[in-house]
């Protein structure tokens, strides 16, 4: 199974993708209740979502450097490249920045829509009233 061969790195990313998916939830829930969708706290969740999906892009970064250098430990031990000794480490670095570009892309969907939305709001508040929340 492909999540098993993504070796230790499947630990970040199924944190990454599971925090880009409540923050995505949670920002989505505020943006829509009127009385606390334009508030700066807002903004943050909604921010915070970007940054997850940042993060699982650069865990495939990671997934990849270990996985290249465990496929050329495996042919260093060989003394030759022999593809079964290097597949191990072949699969977790192609398949890891494919997935962490994967999450990546959802949080910036997610990020531009709920962007858009809390910027909508926030072009409804008359000149000069902030909400209350959003002073401190």
């Amino acid at each position: 199974m492909i999540w098993e061969r993504l070796s230790f790195i499947r630990i970040p990313m199924s944190l990454c993708l599971l925090m880009v998916l409540i923050l995505s939830i949670w920002a989505t829930v505020r943006t829509l209740r009127s009385e606390t969708a334009a508030e700066l706290k807002t903004k943050v969740w909604v921010d915070a979502v970007f940054i997850w999906g940042f993060l699982a892009f650069l865990s495939g970064l990671l997934g990849t450097s270990v996985g290249l250098i465990r496929a050329f430990q495996g042919a260093e031990a060989a003394g030759t490249f022999w593809s079964p000794l290097a597949a191990p480490g072949i699969v977790p670095a192609t398949l890891s920045p494919t997935l962490g570009t994967a999450i990546f892309g959802l949080a910036a969907f997610v990020w531009f829509l709920l962007q858009h939305r809390w910027r909508l709001l926030r072009a409804e508040i008359p000149a000069g009233e902030e909400p209350e929340a959003a002073v401190a």
